[in-house]
């Protein structure tokens, strides 16, 4: 009963906060803001639990993943009797995760509508203070606040009531009747500082894309990417182009249809010298993308992104975690990054005796992984480096509507091949896709054959041997599969052949 009147109770008073004016951060939105630096969204600040403290309302603050130049540490890192036995005596070895933002971890209600924002540092926003009317602001800094104007501005195209607050620091706060705080000191009397640049809840000016943005693809766009896989020995190195051909959205999950060219050169470098196996073909296949509140698309500068099942083996940890950062391509389109291959400053593994303190990986060579999603490009850049082994794709050029930009290379020069040159002709056909309890395979060889096929997981999983190394002749054959065991997703399913190996995608829903 006692927690029901607390739940009770935490409701009502969030419906008044919510309902009076001046309040510094409302509960259902989210704020952007801008560095004055920058050209980019800097920081996101949000409200992600509230509780009741002594009588006060406190409302806890989403926390980010920051560098650390300040942990000079000698930890040892011991992972199952494995060479991450490593002691790290440098201050350019960890980051700190969980970590605030310029307004604190916390925001704590007082009674009058006094602010506290609480946590590494501590100042007041006294926000139904009257021009004139003074305060200490900052007391481990000494800094004093004070009301010197109240005055109507234009506020994302509506006019609202401001006050602007003049820090004895020689720094400014300004904030709104119904905007919250407009901006703030970066750091103290160095005239720098931020400023909101939009609302998400409310639909006000500026926010980085999210998963809606960055995979909004229009029938007839055109995608054209250049791509390297090697492992133990083999590389495939391709160019992979195709056109949207149609779009459905069902819920939360976008399916495209794609027609499209892939022309490439698999080597073989051992035995020496090497063989080289050029091939072409056309293709159909469907994309499909699946939004979620974990989706790393939809996260924020700075925040924390756990990439998981990424790693095998005992020496490996479970999960990479990495900060995304937002970033401006060449054509002004807001992208957003993880990981990052050329500099391991973003990839960690966690030491579990210090929480809040990532080890940054030591071994670029071990597990590394980069991946950039652009806003209505997709995903333009990925790379990953394994052991003996890496791959490579990224964007090279692309048509939507009336513009062409980067690299776009003709259908005629994609599929002309010379007489010496081995072609894969060889097709397959998974149907329905999605699929419920049973697959059809229809594929059609050109040459007499050894056929394996074979079903993963996302997480790079065999889950399933449909056919392995069947001997069949020339011409098209059908058979169909049981799949009623798999967990509802989506799956990769490879064809492969003595000289050729086709990769698709496929999903499991009820």
């Amino acid at each position: 009963m006692r927690k029901l009147i607390i739940a009770i109770f935490l409701v009502l008073s969030s419906i008044q906060i919510i309902a009076q004016n001046w309040i510094p951060l409302n509960l259902t939105d989210k704020y952007n803001y801008k560095l004055d630096t920058s050209t980019i969204i800097t920081n996101t600040i949000w409200v992600d639990s509230v509780s009741v403290v002594n009588g006060d309302s406190v409302f806890y603050l989403n926390r980010i993943i920051t560098d650390c130049d300040t942990c000079s540490l000698a930890i040892g890192v011991y992972n199952n009797s494995c060479y991450l036995d490593t002691i790290y005596p440098c201050d350019s070895c960890f980051a700190l995760e969980n970590q605030p933002q310029f307004f604190q971890r916390k925001m704590v209600k007082k009674g009058d509508g006094i602010y506290s924002f609480e946590d590494t540092a501590k100042f007041v926003i006294l926000s139904k203070a009257k021009q004139n009317d003074t305060w200490i602001f900052d007391t481990l800094n000494s800094i004093n606040a004070q009301v010197i104007n109240i005055s109507l501005e234009l506020i994302f195209g509506n006019t609202d009531s401001v006050k602007i607050i003049a820090l004895s620091s020689n720094d400014t706060i300004k904030i709104s009747k119904n905007y919250g705080i407009l901006l703030f000191p970066h750091k103290y009397g160095m005239n720098s500082k931020y400023f909101l640049t939009g609302i998400e809840g409310r639909n006000l000016g500026e926010k980085l894309p999210d998963f809606w943005d960055i995979f909004n693809f229009s029938i007839g766009d055109v995608f054209q990417y250049n791509g390297d896989y090697g492992y133990a020995g083999d590389q495939n190195i391709y160019t992979k182009k195709y056109t949207i051909a149609s779009k459905q959205v069902s819920g939360d999950t976008l399916f495209y249809e794609i027609q499209g060219i892939i022309n490439g050169t698999w080597w073989a470098w051992n035995p020496w010298p090497p063989l080289s196996f050029p091939y072409n073909y056309t293709y159909t296949d469907t994309l499909i993308y699946i939004d979620s509140a974990n989706h790393t698309t939809n996260k924020y500068n700075y925040e924390k992104v756990e990439m998981c099942n990424q790693l095998t083996g005992a020496c490996y940890p479970a999960c990479l975690i990495s900060k995304l950062r937002a970033g401006i391509d060449g054509q002004n389109l807001v992208n957003k990054t993880i990981g990052d291959i050329g500099n391991i400053d973003y990839i960690y593994y966690p030491l579990d005796s210090f929480p809040d303190i990532l080890g940054k990986q030591p071994y670029i060579a071990a597990n590394t992984i980069e991946i950039t999603y652009t806003e209505s490009l997709g995903r333009v850049y990925f790379s990953h480096y394994f052991f003996e082994g890496s791959e490579e794709e990224s964007l090279l050029g692309y048509i939507k509507g009336m513009d062409t930009v980067g690299t776009i290379t003709p259908d005629s020069i994609l599929l002309k091949i010379n007489s010496n040159i081995i072609t894969r002709k060889d097709n397959i056909k998974i149907y329905p896709n999605p699929f419920l309890n049973k697959i059809f395979i229809e594929y059609k060889l050109v040459n007499p054959a050894n056929i394996t096929i074979e079903v993963y997981n996302l997480f790079g999983q065999k889950v399933i041997t449909l056919l392995e190394n069947i001997k069949n002749d020339a011409g098209t054959f059908n058979v169909s599969f049981d799949v009623s065991k798999l967990p509802n997703g989506i799956y990769f399913y490879t064809l492969q052949t003595e000289n050729s190996r086709i990769t698709k995608s496929m999903i499991k829903m009820q």
